[in-house]
């Protein structure tokens, strides 16, 4: 699901490597880490999100953290086997 927030605040960073993201608009990947980072609005949202991406064997999660003004967020990726 795609959101644009009008509190978006551009020192907010990927959850994964705190980097820096450059957009205000999710989801969007990390250019550092590759991590997809996705925002939902309710806690309920992202936890049902981080069991469906944890059905995933080769998923690799963060933690869902609150960012005040912008809500919940989660960054997920696939672990590739090389």
């Amino acid at each position: 699901m795609k959101h644009e927030f009008e509190n978006y605040d551009d020192r907010f960073s990927c959850p994964n490597c705190e980097a820096g993201l450059p957009f205000d608009e999710f989801p969007q990947t990390c250019e550092d880490c590759g991590f997809l980072v996705e925002v939902f609005k309710s806690r309920e949202e992202a936890l049902q999100a981080m069991t469906t991406f944890e059905e995933d064997p080769d998923a690799i999660t963060t933690r869902p953290g609150h960012v005040y003004g912008l809500g919940w967020v989660i960054a997920h990726t696939r672990l590739l086997l090389a």
